[in-house]
């Protein structure tokens, strides 16, 4: 079905969508739509395991209120965690910032990672679409910061761990001591073993590894005011719409 995309190729997205064309009602297309999107928010990537009490929910890329032909295709809806719906709402561009680039990215059309780099931890814009998309949507708040940070130190101890088992795949069981070769030879299987079972079970590890790091209350006040700021000035951010974060609700989330 469908595979990463190219990162040598910003062109070829990192999603592939199956053709379903339309049905009456668009929640009935919940289960090939993460399936698709590999069970992952189509704009920030956490995924339904790392979520950690984030609902998801799909997504109308065209809002449905202003594009209701387009309310019940399958290509115009997006699997999306709450925070990334709520933080993306009823926004389409006009011509306008359309002409600017101010546009949601779209992982079935294209490779978000060729508009924005990681520093620290944090997304930073190369263009003015990659510095839009995580204002617009909020790539920088610290749920997704911690994440990164947590998917660095695993895939860095997943090396590790593949160094170890190489070196000792490469130690000759003949050159052994005889009283050694049997201790050894069942201590390989059961690595091997061991292993094996490991990335059959990779979604409840998951589930493990990031069931605690990611929620606390550190106060990121000043990172949502920069934020906002920023969608204020290029006319990204209506003062009628309320789904997106105010400063009472975060306070609020601050304080689970």
């Amino acid at each position: 079905m469908v595979k990463g995309g190219d990162r040598d190729n910003p062109n070829l997205p990192i999603v592939k969508r199956q053709e379903l064309g339309e049905r009456s009602d668009y929640n009935e297309f919940k289960d090939e739509l993460r399936y698709d999107f590999f069970y992952a928010c189509a704009y920030c990537t956490i995924t339904e395991t790392e979520a950690q009490g984030i609902g998801f929910e799909i997504d109308h890329y065209k809002p449905r209120e202003k594009f209701h032909q387009d309310r019940n295709k399958y290509s115009n809806l997006m699997w999306s965690c709450e925070k990334c719906n709520g933080a993306k709402s009823d926004y389409f561009p006009s011509t306008e910032q359309q002409r600017k680039n101010y546009v949601v990215m779209r992982s079935d059309e294209e490779d978000p990672s060729a508009h924005y780099r990681v520093e620290d931890f944090q997304l930073k814009g190369i263009d003015n679409k990659g510095e839009f998309n995580i204002e617009r949507l909020n790539l920088n708040r610290l749920m997704l910061r911690e994440l990164r940070q947590i998917r660095a130190k695993m895939w860095e101890a997943n090396g590790f761990i593949i160094n170890g088992i190489l070196e000792i795949q490469r130690i000759g069981i003949d050159a052994l001591p005889g009283s050694q070769k049997a201790v050894f030879w069942r201590m390989r299987v059961s690595l091997l073993n061991d292993l094996a079972e490991l990335a059959d079970n990779t979604e409840e590890s998951i589930r493990r590894m990031n069931k605690s790091p990611l929620l606390n209350g550190i106060n990121d006040n000043n990172h949502e005011m920069k934020r906002r700021r920023y969608l204020k000035k290029i006319k990204a951010l209506s003062t009628e719409n309320t789904s997106l974060p105010l400063k009472g609700m975060v306070n609020k989330l601050n304080k689970r």
